[in-house]
């Protein structure tokens, strides 16, 4: 089932984060502002606990959806749930009028850009050095109708 995060999914967001990425977790204290961030929607995959969890921001400027963070349990990967929560995203996306996505993702991960692909986002930048030096993410973006 995918929800609406609450407050009190905070601890099991943070463990998701640590169990999935080893230098580029969210801090607690990030993970609490982001879920109580007016102008953000964290979505969360549940089935016997949280699975995965997918973070969008939105900003007063622009009418653009940014995915700021996707993440699925290494246990649990290759099995929808990705996929189901960029559905679900795209869909609040589009009610909250927004007329496009955008997300940043490393090079190296194979896995991830084949997904995005597969929702109809195209890579239109290279960023050098964004994650870490050596460690170049690309943009992606894809146009809501």
């Amino acid at each position: 089932m995918i929800r609406t995060a609450s407050y009190q999914d905070i601890p099991e967001i943070q463990r998701l984060e640590d169990e999935s990425f080893v230098d580029d977790a969210f801090s607690h204290r990030r993970i609490a502002y982001l879920v109580k961030k007016a102008k953000s929607a964290t979505l969360v995959y549940e089935d016997g606990g949280i699975r995965g969890y997918i973070l969008l921001l939105f900003r007063n400027d622009t009418s653009a959806a940014r995915v700021y963070s996707i993440c699925v349990h290494p246990a649990y990967r290759k099995k929808g749930i990705g996929a189901a929560l960029m559905r679900a995203a795209e869909k609040l996306a589009k009610e909250r009028k927004c007329t496009k996505m955008t997300l940043e993702v490393s090079e190296s991960n194979s896995d991830a850009i084949a997904l995005y692909r597969s929702f109809g986002f195209e890579a239109v930048r290279t960023l050098e050095d964004y994650y870490r030096k050596g460690v170049n993410g690309l943009r992606m973006e894809k146009m809501l109708l």
